[in-house]
């Protein structure tokens, strides 16, 4: 079984499209290969709750023209990989 831990960057072994865990409904389709962050690990490394960055935030000098995406989602040890 997959032992990550808090902040371990992870890569995602198949896709994964659907809403995230605060998302509201709102869909989002990861590729396969995409690297996300490790936030949390239930249990003994029974699932992780992982965020991928969908798009970047953008920046205008020192205002924040768009926070960007991201897609937070739980996912069982054999949908990841370490990066």
């Amino acid at each position: 079984m997959a032992q990550f831990k808090q902040f371990d960057t992870v890569r995602l072994l198949q896709a994964h499209e659907g809403p995230g865990n605060y998302s509201q409904g709102v869909v989002h389709a990861v590729p396969a290969g995409t690297e996300g962050t490790v936030l949390e690990v239930f249990g003994r490394n029974e699932a992780f709750e992982v965020e991928f960055i969908i798009s970047r935030p953008e920046f205008h000098g020192d205002e924040v023209a768009h926070p960007g995406t991201y897609h937070v989602v739980t996912l069982t040890p054999d949908h990841i990989a370490p990066a």
